[in-house]
């Protein structure tokens, strides 16, 4: 079990190696112009909280207003964005203005 452990460890260690060699390589060709490592706290916020609040999980309440999961997903991730009327219908589902949640 412990050889198990270190080996994990081991190869964690050389992907992470790996992918900042390769992003300090892409930085320096000027591949990629800046890093951003805050890449899973771009979402909105609000919007997820209120859907917790009221329906426990972006599942339930992507079956209550008849939407895939998916795009409540990529919505609340600001991956995609709603009309003036889907904004307004989530906020009515949701039981707020829409300036609360968008």
């Amino acid at each position: 079990m412990a050889f198990f452990i270190v080996y994990n460890r081991l190869w964690e260690y050389i992907i992470y190696l790996t992918t900042a060699t390769i992003l300090f390589y892409l930085l320096q060709q000027e591949k990629i112009t800046e890093l951003n490592l805050n890449v899973g706290e771009i979402m909105n916020k609000k919007l997820r909280m209120q859907i917790i609040d009221c329906y426990f999980n972006q599942a339930n309440y992507a079956q209550i207003i008849g939407e895939q999961e998916a795009k409540v997903s990529r919505v609340v991730n600001e991956r995609a964005t709603l009309t003036d009327d889907e904004k307004k219908r989530w906020a009515e589902v949701l039981g707020c203005e829409v300036e609360d949640i968008f």
